[in-house]
């Protein structure tokens, strides 16, 4: 199995997309993923981009008396609606709004039973409300969906891994341009190096 948290976090945003998708287009400006908890930066976007529906991991959490390497993991899912009237945003009576209610029915249905390839069957559990600062006065409302699935890392499958790769630059500064380049006398001529490792897929 290739990393069951990216597969599961990938199937929810597109069974998300999917379902807020109709005839006419995309219900909302955009579906993706975030931090399990909202960032400043994060909340930032978000009020930017509404109506939107993100996604997050929570939590992996071991089943009380369950053995070894089963989890059960716990997306969030928060739809954030837009209007400027409270009940509006929140229940969609303006005509024009999609309310936070419909919208967390709708990612609701998607998910319940949803089955994500290679990871499990999504459960859906509480839908709640969820205050962020500076939502409110900013004119949306939150609301957040708990899903939960399985998640095996017995089955976890590190074969397409490869070794470290390495990515070196040599920077060069010159008149408030920067540029990369392979300078003859690194170690001397170049303002500042930058080198990275890390594994990588084949």
């Amino acid at each position: 199995m290739r990393d069951p948290f990216k597969l599961a976090e990938d199937g929810i945003v597109a069974e998300l997309r999917a379902a807020f998708t109709s005839d006419e287009g995309a219900l909302v400006r955009e579906v993706e993923t975030i931090p399990g908890e909202f960032t400043e930066a994060e909340a930032t976007h978000i009020l930017r981009s509404t109506p939107g529906v993100y996604v997050g991991l929570q939590q992996a959490r071991r089943p009380e008396g369950q053995s070894g390497l089963f989890f059960e993991a716990i997306f969030a899912v928060f739809v954030v609606a837009h209007g400027t009237h409270e009940v509006a945003r929140r229940r969609g009576e303006d005509g024009v709004s999609l309310g936070a209610y419909l919208m967390a029915a709708i990612a609701a249905r998607a998910l319940e039973r949803f089955v994500i390839d290679e990871v499990g069957t999504v459960e859906v559990g509480d839908i709640v409300p969820v205050a962020i600062e500076g939502f409110a006065r900013q004119g949306r409302s939150v609301y957040a969906l708990r899903c939960k699935l399985p998640i095996d890392l017995a089955e976890l499958d590190l074969g397409s891994l490869a070794e470290f790769r390495t990515f070196h630059a040599d920077w060069d500064i010159q008149g408030g341009k920067v540029a990369t380049t392979n300078l003859p006398n690194a170690e001397a001529d170049a303002d500042a190096q930058d080198t990275v490792e890390g594994l990588h897929e084949e």
